[in-house]
């Protein structure tokens, strides 16, 4: 039963990604609920970003930030490290423009994953989670889930020299433009730094793979290409 209402959330993910991703209306809004498990995960970013020209509402727990907040002040290395990223995370998500991001107070009664699906139930969106028990107790209410693990593997993508691509700057560095993939994916776009936090088309010249990892590089195209 299990296996199957997974199957069925990947076919369900795989349709929504591909009209959000054809989608050229800026004025549709999607909502998502991301929970404690999903706003440290590295991924988090390239996998909002892949919603292209659709407005995000993104809502995370106060009981979450809250956490974090209390981890990074104990000075524990390994707590420190973990709150740290979660918070750097919440903070590249403000920082892009179609995303809406809002911290929700909440008062409702139950452990942290009672309280996120409670959110998700109050606001009516899509629960955006890395925890397998939280999604499995989604699923029991009928909730709309979004599975990062899953997302990875729908979204990754395979790219040869002279495909074109297009990607949003999220970091730059050494005159590059970074962007990622929703599989974490880096990519290294020449010419591309001024253009932080935007949309640009880039053409691919070279992919570095290894057991580990790939990146690929390209070459910003200017309007004029």
């Amino acid at each position: 039963m299990i296996i199957f209402l997974i199957i069925l959330n990947i076919i369900f993910l795989s349709l929504a990604l591909f009209f959000s991703y054809k989608l050229t209306n800026v004025n549709k809004t999607v909502s998502f609920v991301i929970d404690r498990d999903a706003l440290i995960d590295d991924r988090i970013i390239p996998i909002l970003n892949f919603i292209q020209n659709i407005r995000l509402n993104i809502f995370v727990s106060d009981f979450v930030i809250k956490e974090f907040e209390r981890m990074i002040e104990t000075g524990q290395l390994d707590e420190w490290e973990i709150g740290n990223k979660a918070i750097e995370n919440m903070r590249k998500l403000q920082e892009v423009e179609f995303f809406n991001v809002q911290i929700i107070a909440d008062e409702s009664e139950g452990d942290l994953n009672d309280k996120i699906i409670a959110i998700v139930k109050k606001n009516n969106c899509t629960l955006l989670t890395g925890n397998f028990d939280l999604y499995i107790k989604a699923n029991i209410e009928n909730l709309k889930i979004v599975n990062i693990k899953y997302v990875e593997e729908i979204c990754q993508k395979t790219f040869l020299p002279g495909h074109v691509l297009k990607a949003f700057i999220s970091e730059s560095e050494n005159n590059q433009g970074i962007a990622y993939f929703a599989d974490g994916t880096k990519i290294l776009i020449d010419e591309a730094a001024e253009n932080l936090k935007n949309y640009i088309f880039c053409k691919v010249y070279k992919v570095s793979k290894n057991m580990n990892n790939k990146i690929i590089f390209a070459k910003f195209l200017h309007r004029d290409e």
